[in-house]
């Protein structure tokens, strides 16, 4: 289903219960992250991945005009927080 030229894959069918029995309702939501805050990120050297916190956007290599509004896309290159990472390296 395309809705507003946007592809199908981008919705998720939800149903909405209503009070009368046996009746519902299907509707289109769109599913994304309006505040994206925290994340899971390996240290890929020494193979350790943490949930850990995003401070800040540092590049975004597919537009840079996506780094001043802090968009995170698939190929964007964030700073973390630290504390987890340091964590597990001072008990190894």
């Amino acid at each position: 289903m395309v809705r507003n030229g946007k592809a199908a894959c981008q919705y998720k069918a939800v149903e909405q219960q209503y009070s009368q029995k046996n009746q519902s309702s299907w509707r289109y939501v769109k599913w994304r992250s309006l505040r994206l805050d925290t994340g899971n990120y390996s240290w890929g050297s020494e193979a350790v991945t943490r949930r850990t916190r995003v401070i800040d956007i540092v590049c975004n290599a597919s537009n840079n005009e996506l780094v001043r509004p802090k968009t995170i896309v698939n190929s964007a290159l964030v700073l973390v927080d630290d504390a987890p990472f340091k964590q597990w390296y001072l008990q190894h």
